[in-house]
């Protein structure tokens, strides 16, 4: 069987998108995947590094942009959609599954005048503008959180959960304790987080005399390295900065306390393997998707919530502190995490799909099964 990824842009709709592969890969070694996404998106960067088949197509955004940068991106449409269509055609894929991002829309456009099987992936509480239009033609809509089915038609939607990498799937099979030993980790994501870079050094300066024994990651994203380390200063006894982290899978498990963005792929994380946070979320984020999915998991009770207006070096360091003296709530909030996280969001994604088409994953055929369109 056949399946085409398409989306991405950000590592947030990229890797959910390959975490299903994944899946739909181990089911059987005939199985084959294509991502389709933007030449200007990380997937340009990760997909060629894993060695993961993939085609780009020049497309960009409409929303938030000068009236230039809209009138391209509309004038770049046609072409992005003829090209999907041809890609669409010539791979005969039995499943499209679009995980958002400036090339899902062409292509599950594409998809759908092709009569292919169609899915959306989508990650936050809050849907983002072309998952919320595709989500009218596709088959399927698969969601991370609870807070995103009124915004679909609720035939169609599943609460899934969203899809992790293999690393975390492996790693959340085993659940282990809180580790004994005092571990906050920054997660400022790919690009970092210029607000946790800048204010993390002097709450590690406040907390860590508080704290014996206290180890701290520090992960800064790229180009933030020197500057981040300058901020710690010289000398700083048990603190690791890293631009990237390549087993995140073993740093989240080796934390007590995660501080970090919202973003929907560090909470499934986070979740998946049971780990209580403080977010702080990027409130930039589009329609501030990031702050609903923060007060998903702090109603769970796995997380406490720091607006980025409010997250002073003060109150950031208050917060880090009392959490760091009191273990037992640590160890509620990962539970509670855990409990609202679901590992096997892929397979589960992957399971529903086949069911749709009657098939299972080994089943062969040559793609292009029948009943893609929604009634």
């Amino acid at each position: 069987m056949r399946l085409i990824v398409a989306g991405g842009g950000t590592g947030g709709h990229l890797f959910p998108g390959i975490a299903v592969a994944e899946e739909f890969l181990a089911r059987d070694p005939e199985n084959q995947v294509l991502f389709v996404g933007a030449r200007q998106g990380i997937e340009a960067r990760v997909l060629p590094e894993r060695g993961l088949p993939h085609r780009l197509l020049d497309v960009s955004g409409l929303k938030g942009l000068g009236l230039g940068a809209r009138l391209r991106g509309l004038m770049r449409l046609p072409v992005a959609l003829l090209r999907a269509l041809g890609i669409v055609r010539e791979f005969r894929p039995d499943i499209v599954l679009g995980v958002g991002g400036y090339a899902s829309g062409p292509v599950l456009l594409g998809a759908w005048l092709a009569r292919a099987y169609t899915a959306v992936q989508e990650q936050n509480s809050r849907a983002g503008l072309t998952n919320r239009v595709l989500g009218r033609l596709v088959r399927r809509v698969f969601l991370g959180f609870e807070g995103a089915r009124s915004q679909f038609p609720a035939a169609k939607t599943a609460v899934t959960g969203n899809p992790v990498r293999s690393d975390i799937r492996a790693k959340a099979a085993q659940p282990s304790p809180l580790p004994a030993q005092p571990h906050v980790v920054i997660l400022g994501g790919s690009q970092g987080a210029r607000a946790l870079n800048e204010r993390l050094p002097e709450v590690w300066k406040k907390v860590a005399p508080q704290h014996p024994g206290l180890k701290w990651t520090h992960q800064c994203g790229r180009g933030n390295l020197d500057g981040v380390k300058a901020a710690y200063g010289t000398g700083a006894e048990g603190i690791t900065v890293a631009e990237f982290v390549s087993d995140m899978a073993a740093l989240i498990q080796d934390a007590t306390l995660v501080v970090g963005r919202a973003g929907a792929s560090t909470v499934a994380e986070l979740a998946a393997l049971g780990r209580p946070a403080l977010f702080v979320p990027f409130p930039a984020a589009t329609d501030d998707h990031q702050t609903l999915n923060a007060r998903d998991c702090v109603a769970a009770g796995g997380a406490v919530l720091v607006p980025q207006a409010e997250a002073a070096v003060e109150r950031l360091a208050a917060e880090v502190d009392r959490l760091l003296r009191s273990r037992t709530e640590l160890e509620r909030m990962g539970l509670a995490m855990r409990s609202f996280g679901k590992p096997d969001a892929a397979a589960r994604i992957v399971d529903i799909c086949l069911a749709d088409l009657g098939r299972s994953a080994g089943a062969g055929g040559k793609g292009m099964a029948a009943g893609g369109r929604a009634a």
